[in-house]
């Protein structure tokens, strides 16, 4: 398989060129204004230089008014890192790397790595911060609200009371087609190491609180913050916990899963939002020992991928560490097309479920 291919299969798998430029505030500003013209996200000049075309998230294309189309999202990434010049492959290796696909360990989170975007000026970081305060003003805690209770319900999940998840209305929302409505939102906290709130995500709901079909069914809100700042985030869905085994967190992907792995196991659980995430985590340093629960994907294996480079870092750095990796039950097979996770086993049988972890669970981690 050629790297190109490598990249864009990659991209797909993780549900379009959103999850790559994520790691660039400066087109997410373009991303969050579809259609709007915005700064060039290559130098920061001009206030109407750049947009995004509609389909995006499936090319990654857009148009610079002063040297046109840019075609797709590797033409993209090439125009923002300088040391890929007007190499394919090379911007094809970046974009595997920032999703995952390497399984070269470091002793950092791997987008530590400086990149030479542009800062976004202080105006527009005022105006995200702005809109990110606005929303979290106007929303409730999610165990107060029905439309929590009927999501997790729908989603067949507890509905625990997590601090860091929080219902609101009237939510602002672009679907694919580029038609902006307002819905109902489940919201995650992501914060940054130190606790600080950096952004959320946001699961859209319909008025029965079940989660919106469309490829926009749940985007993260464009942080307030420079390039890489997201990284080492994660939404706390509950404390760490320090009991018989030591200070222990469990670490997931989406939101969902985190809350299906607090009720089989009874950890405490920090979700990361993506597998990219997920690998950048930054986990207290308190924290002595440490289980992911991956997904285990049939694209390239890209969350079992990250939940390795994460596991190598963590033990290089003290931890106790151990990966938990789902076995798709009998009888699941026709369900899942993209792989298995630990909501589908919990949703399966919950007895499946605490067979799968119960081996490692006895161990002294």
């Amino acid at each position: 398989m050629s790297i190109i291919k490598q990249a864009l299969d990659t991209v797909s798998a993780h549900g379009g060129w959103g999850s790559v430029f994520q790691h660039y505030p400066s087109v997410m500003v373009a991303a969050n204004r579809a259609l709007s013209q915005v700064p060039c996200p290559f130098t920061g000049n001009g206030k109407t230089k750049f947009r995004l075309y509609k389909d995006w998230e499936q090319t990654g294309a857009g148009y610079h008014n002063d040297f046109g189309r840019i075609a797709t999202g590797i033409d993209m990434i090439m125009k923002l890192e300088p040391e890929c010049g007007n190499n394919p492959g090379k911007a094809a290796k970046l974009i595997v790397k920032l999703l995952g696909g390497s399984a070269v360990a470091t002793s950092t989170p791997k987008c530590a790595v400086t990149r030479c975007v542009p800062k976004i000026d202080e105006h527009e970081l005022k105006r995200m911060k702005g809109t990110l305060d606005a929303l979290l003003n106007r929303s409730v805690p999610s165990a107060r609200h029905q439309l929590y209770k009927s999501y997790c319900e729908s989603r067949g999940i507890p509905a625990f009371a997590c601090s860091d998840l929080r219902i609101a209305t009237g939510v602002f929302h672009r679907d694919a087609n580029d038609v902006v409505t307002h819905k109902n939102a489940l919201l995650g906290i992501m914060r940054k190491p130190n606790g600080e709130i950096m952004t959320v995500h946001r699961i859209y709901l319909d008025e029965n609180g079940h989660g919106i079909k469309g490829k926009n069914r749940k985007m993260m809100l464009p942080p307030p913050a420079q390039k890489g700042e997201v990284n080492g985030c994660a939404i706390r869905l509950s404390p760490t916990k320090n009991g018989p085994r030591g200070n222990i967190l469990a670490l997931t992907e989406g939101i969902e899963t985190g809350l299906a792995v607090m009720a089989g196991s009874k950890l405490p659980v920090w979700a990361c939002y993506s597998s990219a995430l997920l690998e950048s985590v930054i986990i207290p340093d308190e924290v002595e020992k440490v289980i992911i629960f991956a997904d285990n994907d049939y694209n390239g294996g890209q969350g079992l991928t990250s939940a390795e480079v994460l596991a190598t870092r963590l033990r290089a750095a003290g931890k106790c560490v151990r990966v938990l990796v789902p076995i798709e039950p009998n009888g699941l097979e026709n369900i899942t097309k993209k792989g298995v996770d630990w909501l589908d086993v919990y949703n399966h049988s919950l007895a499946e479920f605490k067979h799968q972890v119960r081996e490692c669970l006895k161990l002294d981690l």
